[in-house]
């Protein structure tokens, strides 16, 4: 059995979700996706990772309110005729999703640095929401301590999966644990990571393709925020689960997942991996406290 996996260390993000049962009553296929990633720096500009035509916003200095996107939101993918057309962004259905990844060039102990890797993932036979899933296998991202301002590293992503007629799909609620860590700068300021998944399905009226009224199936939600200044942090956060089942269809369908991720502090260091990341994070818990306490 796979488990449903969100998994959060050291530095930026990474997100798993994930289930699987004998009892398959859905029959699915991705159609189409998009990822939009951008870095801002409060000494810079906004930098795009990956072109998307997409103009991310100039934020405030945080902290940031949970579940808002600090640099502003894509709106969701045009569905059926158009759901091929990406509309801006850079697809990431296509094995290896996608890795985008920013280095300001200057000295380590003034540097800022972030990576990013993004995916999806589907049951081609599904019995729960759950089993469609954006994933990030790694995000890390570094402020050092003398570095300048304050930074957000935010992904945008949406996807869309066909699910075929008859099919219904069930929920749980489970609240797919994360695990966050990493290292607090020595002055006073904010460390955060956020994300939202907002679910939705859109029928189909008739086998010709015209489209019904979109019902949402709730969201996952994530929210982690770190003021400790000098210390390292780790921490297992829970996901505010609120997804609705889909019952059975009369007809084929789509199922969309929309939404976005952000790391943002000054300064900080955090990283994201997927589970199991509990044990290996201990051992980086130990190492801060080492690192800290030889550098006094």
């Amino acid at each position: 059995m796979r488990m449903p996996i969100l998994g959060v260390c050291c530095g930026v993000a990474g997100l798993i979700l994930a289930s699987e049962r004998a009892d398959a009553v859905a029959s699915t296929f991705p159609l189409t996706s998009r990822v939009t990633a951008g870095l801002y720096s409060s000494i810079g500009s906004p930098t795009m990772q990956d072109p998307s035509g997409f103009g991310y916003l100039a934020p405030p200095i945080g902290p940031y309110t949970a579940g808002t996107a600090p640099l502003g939101a894509t709106p969701p993918l045009p569905l059926y005729p158009t759901y091929g057309s990406m509309s801006g962004g850079t697809d990431f259905i296509p094995a290896g999703g996608v890795i985008s990844s920013f280095n300001d060039g200057l000295p380590p102990a003034m540097q800022t640095i972030a990576a990013s890797h993004i995916t999806q993932s589907n049951l081609l036979i599904a019995t729960n929401v759950e089993d469609f899933s954006v994933n990030l296998p790694f995000w890390h991202v570094k402020q050092s301590a003398a570095a300048t301002g304050y930074i957000v590293n935010q992904l945008n992503f949406d996807t869309t999966y066909n699910v075929a007629a008859g099919s219904s799909l069930a929920t749980s609620s489970a609240l797919l644990p994360l695990t966050v860590g990493g290292m607090f700068g020595p002055s006073a300021g904010y460390a955060q990571f956020d994300a939202v998944m907002e679910y939705s399905y859109t029928p189909f009226l008739t086998t010709a393709g015209n489209l019904g009224v979109p019902v949402s199936l709730g969201s996952l939600t994530y929210s982690f925020s770190a003021a400790t200044p000098g210390l390292p942090f780790l921490q297992t956060v829970n996901a505010v689960n609120t997804l609705l089942p889909l019952p059975v269809t009369t007809n084929a369908g789509i199922l969309e997942i929309h939404g976005h991720a952000w790391i943002a502090g000054d300064p900080f260091e955090m990283t994201i991996l997927p589970e199991p990341a509990s044990i290996s994070l201990l051992g980086f818990g130990a190492l801060m406290l080492i690192r800290r306490r030889r550098g006094r």
